[in-house]
């Protein structure tokens, strides 16, 4: 994926070692939050390290379109597949879930959620993505809609999942960049 020279970079994992590095950076933060987390294999699923200037790997990130009846990471803390508002842009648009998205402990609060938010503009504009679906941390949400101006539908009261909750919500990619550029 294209990137630009500011670090972190978001890098594709491709072999066992940052496969086991992303494990690793995902299971700390579940272990941390009190949820369980099962490594799997999924065929669909890209994933990314987040890396900085030293190549350290500071954090994660999973995205895999979103076709539930092939292979799902959500309907675990949701029914998505069976919202109106899901069923409604799956019929007419390019859907993609988001997902296992973690910071390391100690780079935390330093302002790398923006490179998140960065990831999903890129990654959105260069496969054409218009939706990501996902189940998000309850004090993400709140940073992404005030601070980022990322357009959300939030499907469903909060999730007791995890340490703060999460919301099921859809990420309207073409209105969040529309919002971002004004």
């Amino acid at each position: 994926m294209e990137q630009d020279n500011n670090y972190p970079l978001f890098v594709q994992v491709k072999t066992k070692a940052e496969e086991d590095t992303f494990v690793k950076i995902y299971s700390d933060l579940c272990l941390e939050r009190g949820v369980t987390f099962e490594p799997k294999e999924s065929k669909n699923c890209i994933r990314f390290l987040m890396v900085d200037e030293n190549n350290d790997s500071i954090g994660t990130i999973e995205v895999l379109p979103y076709i539930p009846k092939e292979e799902t990471n959500l309907e675990y803390y949701y029914p998505f597949a069976d919202h109106p508002s899901v069923k409604n842009i799956q019929e007419r648009s390019t859907v993609f879930e988001l997902g296992k998205m973690a910071i390391t402990e100690n780079k935390r609060n330093q302002g790398f959620l923006s490179k998140f938010v960065d990831f999903m503009f890129r990654f959105s504009k260069k496969y054409k993505v218009d939706y990501f679906v996902c189940a998000m941390n309850v004090e993400i949400y709140r940073i992404l809609l005030l601070k980022h101006k990322i357009v959300f539908e939030k499907l469903d009261k909060k999730i007791n999942f995890g340490q703060y909750g999460t919301y099921p919500v859809i990420i309207d990619m073409k209105a969040s960049s529309e919002r971002s550029s004004n």
